[in-house]
Order: structure tokens, then sequence, then C-alpha cells
């Protein structure tokens, strides 16, 4: 049968559980946790709640075309960000002027990055929260490749950083960690 829109409890138990052991950031299971039909549901839907007609929206590039396709979806406009090799396909804060800043409902993020492989420092997030409570946009982080990392590695989450679950929501997936692609299990937290 079709899963109900909230999930069973003790599968938003089991992901607030373990947000808690992998990245130390506490999850309501009740009221900060959405099991979805695969993340992609979730990429695509926050959108239609965040975004009206002609609001802009920060997507990466390279990204995932479902940040583009779902602010189509919600009859936004997007304006790219470049992830460019020589800062490490970060997105160059600074270049962004103020103005795009004001207009701006959201900002997408992916780290680690598909299909670049890089990583996200601690610092990094902690200017992009910074940045949102200023400006009033949603970070939206995309997350589901942090337990796919070498070399002792271990990938933040955005919710980690100080501040950040006033202002942003992460999505994670089961497809990639656990390789269940086709399973349809993700979820959205914060």
């Amino acid at each position: 049968r079709y899963p109900s829109y909230t999930g069973s409890p003790e599968l938003r138990e089991a992901i607030a559980g373990y947000y808690a052991r992998r990245f130390g950031v506490a999850l309501d299971p009740n009221r900060e946790v959405l099991p979805l039909i695969g993340s992609k549901e979730g990429l695509a839907h926050v959108l239609m709640a965040l975004v009206g007609d002609g609001d802009l929206v920060l997507v990466p590039d390279p990204g995932y075309p479902t940040y583009r396709m779902g602010t189509y979806l919600a009859d936004g406009v997007f304006e790219t960000v470049p992830l460019r090799p020589e800062l490490g396909f970060l997105p160059d804060l600074d270049a962004i002027p103020e103005e795009t800043y004001r207009r701006a409902v959201a900002f997408w993020v992916n780290y680690p990055n598909n299909p670049t492989g890089a990583t996200a420092p601690r610092e990094f997030y902690a200017r992009l929260v910074d940045l949102a409570h200023r400006y009033n946009f949603v970070v939206l982080s995309d997350n589901p490749y942090a337990d796919i990392t070498f070399d002792g590695y271990r990938a933040p989450s955005f919710l980690e950083t100080p501040g950040a679950k006033e202002v942003g929501v992460e999505f994670n997936s089961l497809s990639k960690t656990y390789n269940m692609a086709g399973g349809r299990v993700g979820m959205a937290g914060g």
C-alpha cells in the first residue's frame, strides 16, 4: 500500500537516531524529520513550498538537474552559481552580489559534491548560515554522499552548523550509502 505522508514513527525515530549518532544533530522525529519516497521527491517538492512566481533560487553549476527543474515547476527562476576547480568546487560566496542574496529565497548546496567529489569545510557552512540569516533565504542541503568518503574523512552535515536548523533543510537518501537505488527511501531533516 502507499505509505503515510509522515512515515512510521519507527522510521522517523531511526532517521533522528542516525543524525544524532553520525552528526551529533538532535532532530525531533515528530517535528523535524520527514521520510520521503526517495530524496528526489523532497528536492522537487520543497521548492513548491518555498518558491512563488518569479522567486529566485541559487543553483550550483554543475549540479543535480532536479534543483533547476523543481524551480521551474514552482514557477521560480534560477541563477547558477559556478563551482570552479580553483576554489575547490565551492561557490564563491563573495562573488554573489548583495542584490542577488536579497532576491534569493533558496540556495542549494551538495557536499560531498556530485559530480566533482569536492567537500565543504565547516567554515563554508558557517558563512552560508550567516548569509541565510542576514538575507532571509533557505539553505537546501542535498547530502546523500555523506557516508561515501575515503582516507578517514568524515563529511559533516550542514545541520551541524550552529543556526542551520533555523534557515535550512537537509535531504539524504538510503540509495547511495546503502546501495538501495530503486528502494525509494529518503529523508528531509531540519
